[in-house]
């Protein structure tokens, strides 16, 4: 049997109290009325975890972490990166190379989102080298800038790596994270006209959602 510990507390430390029924813990809240709730799990979380998932205890847990790793899927590889298929483009306009859409949980707000994303670029020739840069959306049609754009330390005709674009971004503009969906992508364009530029995702991308009720 599971450690209940000492009977009769009575806890103001901000921490959460639960019930035990002598197989599961379900948390004790409070509604604006005073009123004792037992919030018990229905259904699944949107997508963010399979159906059929069990949740530990029976119960939606206030703050939810979910990783992603949603680019450059493909078949497996025996060595080195895997990737996206390559996307090119002669424009001097940026277009996406790989755009992901990313399912949120229902009854959860998005409170931080941490990502990691590489890509790898070239170009047609050494003249020039190509610009690449990462956009999210709530929408998927107005972009808000994740990063400023960047220009790829080597002009190089075979496919080097991008700058790991890294940190804890901010939901602001196009892209707020408060729908059921947003999206992410990578774009690329050729610095000048000279060259034709090229793009590919890397599966080493990371999307971390941090989720509380």
């Amino acid at each position: 049997m599971a450690d209940i510990g000492q009977t009769d507390q009575i806890l103001i430390t901000g921490r959460l109290a639960y019930g035990w029924d002598g197989t599961n813990a379900y948390p004790v809240l409070v509604d604006s009325a005073r009123h004792l709730q037992i919030d018990i799990v229905s259904g699944t979380l949107n997508g963010a975890l399979p159906a059929g998932t069990a949740v530990i205890g029976g119960v939606m847990p206030p703050i939810v972490e979910v990783i992603h790793h949603p680019f450059g899927k493909g078949s497996l590889i025996s060595g080195g990166d895997q990737t996206s298929a390559g996307t090119t483009t002669a424009s001097t306009v940026m277009v996406a190379v790989e755009a992901v859409t990313i399912n949120q949980p229902a009854n959860y707000t998005l409170y931080e989102i941490e990502m990691g994303l590489m890509g790898q670029t070239n170009a047609s020739a050494t003249t020039a080298a190509t610009k690449y840069a990462w956009q999210a959306s709530d929408a998927g049609t107005a972009w808000q800038a994740l990063c400023a754009d960047q220009t790829a330390s080597t002009a190089s005709t075979a496919y080097v790596d991008t700058l790991n674009m890294s940190g804890r971004f901010a939901p602001a503009g196009s892209f707020l994270g408060a729908g059921s969906t947003f999206v992410v992508r990578m774009v690329i364009e050729a610095a000048d006209t000279t060259i034709t530029a090229g793009g590919k995702t890397k599966a080493s991308s990371y999307i971390v959602c941090r989720y509380r009720r």
